[in-house]
Formats: C-alpha cells, structure tokens, sequence
C-alpha cells in the first residue's frame, strides 16, 4: 500500500478530498470505482464489498460490483473468497454468479477449507450439487485432512446427492 493509500485510509474526509483531486489531475472517479477497486476499503476482517454482498444474498449489488470490475477472488483476513460466503450461507445464486464471473472453485482458505467444505458443513444441499457440477475438487484436504468426499457421506445429505466411496 502506497504512502497516499495510508494516509488517505485514515479519513473519510481525506478519501473524499483525494478522489477530487485525483479526479482533477488524472480521469474522473467515482465512489463507486473507489469502492470497487481499492485495496482499503475493507472491513475489520479485510472483507471486501464483494464478501458482503455475498454474505447477505444481495444478487443484485454483487452483479454491479462485478460489472464495475471488482475483482471475483479477493480473499479476507482468514483467506476467504465471496465464493466461501456464499457457499458458507447456502446462497446458491450468488455462487452461481460468482463461478459464472470466474470465481477459483478450489480455492482453499488458511486453514485449508474451500467453498465445498463450507457447503457441505453446513447441509446446503442445492450449493454442493452447483459446486459438483462445476468440477468442484472433493479430494481437496484442508489442515484437519478432512476430505470432502467423506463429508459429503457421513452428513445427513439426500441419497441422491452423496458421493459412493
């Protein structure tokens, strides 16, 4: 992170200020386009606008931030993708888009977990079928070397969908 991006993180007013100025001397920007593309402007976590709108199912900001170029793989504090949030929350759509836009299927997080492990932990049933037929990994290991595969057949998940050893 630049000096400036320091500097300009620590005020809203600064921020402000800056986009003015650089709108001034170089091309115009908006908050939009500072909202989308800038490395501060995260959360606590360093969650990105992408990350929120994919934990809370909002399918529309998700597919205007995304057609205004912000990035589909940005990780937070603990490596996480809005592809994990959305796997994590059963929001099938918003998965859908994101893999759609290019999202990393197999990304694994710090501790190892993708966003299959994230589904199937947590029952979403309709999310792990999206991840499957994606060519999502089932033998991707995390740090616990849980396997997916084995998730998948010892969670209480439809006949239909479980995975044969």
């Amino acid at each position: 992170m630049t000096v400036i991006a320091r500097f300009v993180q620590r005020s809203p007013t600064i921020m402000i200020y800056w986009i003015h100025m650089r709108s001034a001397i170089e091309q115009p920007l908006t908050l939009l386009h500072v909202v989308v593309h800038s490395s501060f402007v995260k959360s606590r976590f360093a969650k990105t606008t992408v990350h929120k709108a994919a934990m809370s199912n909002n399918m529309e900001e998700c597919q205007r931030l995304l057609d205004c170029g912000a990035h589909v793989n940005p990780v937070d504090h603990y490596g996480w993708t809005p592809l994990h949030e959305a796997c994590n929350h059963g929001h099938y759509e918003i998965g859908e888009l994101l893999i759609q836009r290019g999202a990393d299927i197999n990304r694994k997080s710090k501790s190892g977990t993708t966003p299959l492990m994230d589904a199937v932990n947590n029952n979403h049933v309709n999310v792990i079928q999206l991840l499957l037929e994606k060519g999502a990994n089932v033998y991707a290991n995390d740090q616990q070397a849980l396997l997916c595969i084995s998730l998948t057949t010892e969670q209480e998940v439809p006949e239909d969908t479980k995975i044969s050893r």
